[in-house]
């Protein structure tokens, strides 16, 4: 009785801020349509705003004129949150929204509240749209299945107990953003390596009290979670990526109990290494642990630091206030973490001579980047270095070298499960994912769409800084990773770190270690790991 009184109570609460907001939240285009034939939509605007989505609901009316189908946009705002999509879907057939544009909603948080709420699962099941083809804006289809030009990582995201219950939108590569110009007035080349970089931020930061440009910029503690799109790639380079997910999943073995020895991986050390030197704070400008994520990219972008972690939203953000091509700034590829070149000895010693491992891996990386063979690149450090490499260390730095973090999986389509015109949003969602939608995605939120064009769009008019994020996910070695995974860790409720290790690091001012920090999830973990597997089997 009192599961049933407590989703009468969400539910009843719900839909009286679903009328409230239909009128009176943030910017409204509409309210709550009934027609059968209009589909109800709310759309997050953030990074990429929401004309890509105002020009899908033309180019989709325009083509479905005959039949009367169209889009409500009942919201398109920057307020409305993750917690609020939930408790919306909860509503189940009271909710009047029929889909949604949003981020931050899992998979696994989908299942997690139905199930808490006992209720069916709250979004649609949209396998059949991924086995469907897409259909171009002349009303015929393509020749291969939707699922066909979508990765496999955002599919694996999507998926619970076999069946997909997101649908992507954009393709989103984060890392590493340079000013090209100022970095050269350093006498400074982009690096390929981390120790390269420390070297950058070393450079710049002895003369920033005279300059007034410092290493880099972040937005504090405001957007600490852009760090991870950096320290992710540095512990997948190093481990590998089958490592990493393993660390996401916190499955380590076949035996769950084992779970826990995840936190023992060299590569998460490692790649905390490197981020607690950077975060030293008289790197950034005064007070940057204050800014929010807007304030700090102003200060990117008029030339008050040289790097900064952010993604490929930020030409969009920011084109209103600069020309972009006033400022030679783009997306580089993240650099290796150093530890890898001792890892595989690319000195010819075994890993002992540090500096000669780095000057290795940098021109290998440097090789790779050219698309040379492997036959090239080990004949080309022999040649310059003195070090015969082996074809399996040159593919593992080619590996590493093409990993990006990419936060797609984070935005996504969700579609009501109750709604009764699911007929027409799979149509939509058709038309979406045509190559007609993806450019429309492509030209008017100045990033590719994350389900892949037939055929390539030409981007030889675009910005510096779009051309080089969407080179980041076309090399040959490319390889995404991003944090939505499902396993044990979820089902166990075990967040990735207990606390927020880079506010810590910062603060601490130098007294406060990745190997302190290592050492105290991993004691954590081993506390409360096995009352979790436990209660995984009951």
């Amino acid at each position: 009785m009192k599961s049933k009184m407590r989703k009468a109570v969400v539910w009843l609460l719900t839909l009286m801020m679903v009328s409230g907001c239909a009128t009176g939240c943030g910017k409204k285009t509409g309210s709550v349509s009934t027609e059968e034939t209009e589909i109800n939509v709310r759309v997050l605007r953030v990074g990429f705003g929401d004309e890509y989505f105002n020009k899908l609901k033309e180019g989709f009316e325009t083509l479905y004129a005959k039949e009367g189908y169209k889009i409500n946009i009942v919201s398109s705002d920057s307020t409305t949150s993750s917690s609020t999509v939930i408790d919306e879907l909860l509503l189940g057939e009271s909710n009047g929204i029929d889909l949604y544009i949003t981020e931050g909603v899992t998979v696994d948080t989908l299942v997690q509240s139905s199930k808490d709420a006992g209720i069916d699962m709250v979004a649609a099941d949209l396998s059949d749209v991924y086995e469907s083809k897409a259909i171009r804006a002349n009303g015929k289809e393509e020749d291969v299945a939707i699922k066909e030009k979508v990765e496999d990582e955002y599919l694996a995201a999507f998926t619970y107990d076999g069946s997909q219950y997101m649908f992507p939108v954009h393709k989103i590569p984060t890392g590493l953003v340079v000013n090209q110009k100022l970095l050269s007035e350093y006498g400074l080349e982009i690096p390929k390596t981390t120790d390269e970089l420390i070297h950058c931020f070393e450079t710049i930061s002895a003369k920033s009290e005279s300059t007034g440009v410092y290493p880099h910029v972040w937005a504090g503690y405001n957007a600490i979670s852009y760090w991870r799109f950096l320290e992710d790639v540095w512990f997948a380079q190093y481990s590998g990526v089958e490592n990493y997910n393993k660390f996401l999943s916190m499955e380590y073995s076949e035996n769950a109990s084992e779970g826990w020895k995840v936190y023992e991986d060299q590569g998460l050390l490692e790649s905390l290494r490197v981020t607690e030197t950077l975060l030293d704070l008289d790197y950034a400008p005064a007070k940057t642990i204050s800014m929010d994520h807007t304030t700090a990219q102003h200060k990117f972008m008029s030339g008050e630091a040289a790097f900064m972690v952010n993604g490929a939203w930020l030409q969009n953000e920011m084109s209103s206030d600069y020309d972009v091509e006033e400022f030679e700034f783009e997306m580089i590829g993240t650099p290796v973490v150093s530890a890898l070149g001792k890892k595989l000895g690319l000195d010819g010693k075994g890993g002992t001579d540090a500096k000669k491992c780095d000057a290795v891996l940098s021109q290998v990386v440097g090789l790779v980047d050219e698309n040379k063979s492997t036959d090239e690149i080990i004949s080309a450090v022999a040649s310059t270095n003195g070090v015969t490499l082996t074809a399996e260390q040159v593919e593992a730095v080619s590996a590493a070298r093409g990993i990006y973090f990419d936060k797609s999986a984070n935005e996504s389509v969700i579609v009501n499960a109750y709604s009764k015109k699911l007929d027409v949003i799979k149509l939509f969602l058709r038309y979406m994912a045509s190559d007609d939608g993806c450019q429309i995605i492509f030209e008017n939120s100045l990033t590719a769409s994350a389900i892949a064009p037939t055929e390539e769009f030409n981007v030889e008019n675009q910005s510096t800084f779009i051309r080089s994020v969407n080179a980041l996910s076309a090399k040959d070695n490319a390889h995404m990773i991003n944090r939505e995974s499902t396993g044990l860790r979820y089902k166990a409720g075990v967040a990735f770190f207990s606390s927020t290790f880079e506010k810590r690091i910062a603060s601490s001012r130098g007294t406060l270690h990745a190997e302190d920090i290592v050492k105290e999830e991993l004691e954590y973990i081993q506390k409360i790991w096995p009352e979790r597997v436990k209660a995984l089997t009951n």
